[in-house]
């Protein structure tokens, strides 16, 4: 990924995942304030974006893990970040960081 580019500015379809990779050891992730499960990834919630930065990377890092072993992600991009507004399902009254994980 070119340097100062963020997944933020990155558009749809352009996902940073290396392929080749020799880690196996999970990261581990900060406490999230909720969680969704899905088909292909999982999604957390924080309320501070240092707390959703450290996710990223731990999801990337993880994603990486998982290609290489030969998972498809699909459309889905793990260490995606984003800001969901207001979500009384996910509590918190003033929106909260979503990140994709694998």
């Amino acid at each position: 990924m070119p340097t100062g580019v963020t997944l933020l500015d990155m558009k749809p379809g352009q996902c940073p995942i290396k392929l080749e990779i020799t880690m196996s050891t999970y990261a581990t992730y900060p406490k999230e304030q909720a969680s969704k499960t899905g088909c292909k990834v999982s999604w957390r919630y924080y309320d501070k974006r240092e707390d959703a930065d450290a996710a990223s990377e731990a999801a990337k890092h993880d994603a990486e893990i998982q290609a290489a072993r030969g998972y498809d992600f699909g459309y889905c991009c793990p260490g995606d970040i984003r800001w969901v507004e207001a979500d009384t399902r996910l509590g918190g009254d003033n929106g909260r960081w979503e990140v994709y994980l694998p």
